[in-house]
């Protein structure tokens, strides 16, 4: 008898000892889906005041496990690609154009504005401009989303901003995968 209840009351006391399961919390993933919907990026670039409209509609896996992007279009329906840099924390946008790219490098302020830079790309050798002080505001509805409290950030500007070859590096990295 008393053989039976030290075994009944073994795995008990294992399943105490450790703790709840919790699952893994993705926060690429997480922070990611922020971005869904439509936003308007403005800056001042050389030519004066511009701004560039983005709606953000599907979720990837990209081939780097833990990493997503969201495909969108743009304001004349050409494809944009973005996703948040775990490394850096903060987010990027890619809109590749005829004459030179947009990439931009941002911080969500809030759920619905964002700021941080618009550099110019020259797809053909990698150089880019000075950063463009750009802002940004959800214009449209985001899909629906279970996002954390803890997956919000603190209003700043984005630390790669000042560190060239960290742009360059997410920049390379997203235009593969437009590719």
């Amino acid at each position: 008898m008393k053989r039976l209840l030290i075994l009944c009351t073994v795995p008990l006391l294992l399943a105490a000892c450790s703790g709840p399961s919790t699952p893994a919390v993705d926060v690429n993933k997480q922070q990611t889906e922020r971005l869904y919907g439509t936003w308007k990026f403005s800056y001042t670039a050389s030519e004066g005041e511009s701004f560039n409209l983005y709606t953000l509609t599907s979720l990837h896996a990209s081939k780097t496990p833990g990493e997503y992007y969201l495909t969108g279009t743009d304001e004349k329906g050409e494809v944009v690609l973005a996703g948040y840099d775990s490394e850096n924390k903060e987010f990027n946008l890619l809109d590749q154009g005829a004459s030179f790219d947009q990439f931009f490098v941002f911080s969500l302020t809030s759920e619905t504005t964002a700021e941080g830079c618009n550099f110019r790309v020259n797809p053909a050798n990698g150089d880019f401009s000075e950063c463009y002080m750009m802002t940004g505001t959800r214009t449209g509805t985001a899909a629906a989303l279970s996002v954390s409290k803890s997956a919000a950030q603190e209003r700043m500007l984005p630390p790669s901003a000042t560190n060239g070859s960290a742009v360059l590096q997410k920049y390379r990295s997203l235009k593969t995968l437009a590719n």
